[in-house]
């Protein structure tokens, strides 16, 4: 999505996407054996923790013509921010 003002990709929908952290419904969890609490901590699209968690968000962007765009956010334990990047292709 192009911003009409600036002429730049607004990204933003997709970033709030990858960093959701709603947790469904216990009713709505699989049962993979792990146990509910652990369905729970596992279950959103943004996972905070010191051991385990999300470490990378990546949007990649490709146009018709092979063109295109990976944004890349890093982050560290409990999901603190390290940085971003951009390559173009």
């Amino acid at each position: 999505v192009r911003s009409p003002s600036q002429g730049e990709r607004d990204l933003t929908p997709l970033w709030n996407a990858l960093a959701d952290e709603h947790r469904p419904a216990d009713s709505d969890l699989p049962d993979t054996g792990i146990g509910l609490e652990r369905e729970r901590w596992l279950s959103p699209a943004f996972i905070r923790g010191d051991d385990y968690g999300t470490r990378a968000s990546t949007v990649l962007l490709i146009d018709a013509d092979g063109h295109g765009e990976i944004h890349e956010r890093r982050f560290g334990p409990q999901g603190v921010a390290l940085g971003q990047s951009q390559v173009d292709f």
